[in-house]
């Protein structure tokens, strides 16, 4: 787990697997309050190239979403979680 945010919230489960991956990912999820969630994926240049997840309620538990990035290149990415008011980030490496 990495967090933008140094206070990880602990009722937050977030990460990614595989990774480093190939074609697909798996995000993960798990938020203990049901509250509203956004998921996005950048490019190392800060470029929105996905949208996992638009802007929405999300019940309480686990979530999953597949990143599918054959249209992608190789490199690095950065998942972008939003929950309400906090931000974080995972690094996603596509080989």
């Amino acid at each position: 787990n990495t967090a933008l945010d140094p206070e990880w919230d602990q009722s937050v489960s977030f990460y990614a697997h595989p990774n480093p991956f190939r074609a697909t990912s798996r995000i993960h999820l798990e938020v203990g309050i049901r509250q509203a969630v956004q998921l996005e994926l950048y490019d190392v240049h800060g470029r929105r190239v996905q949208q996992l997840q638009p802007p929405r309620l999300l019940t309480a538990g686990a979530h999953h979403w597949d990143l599918a990035t054959t249209s992608l290149p190789a490199g690095v990415y950065f998942c972008r979680l939003t929950l309400a008011e906090k931000q974080y980030s995972l690094r996603l490496v596509k080989l």
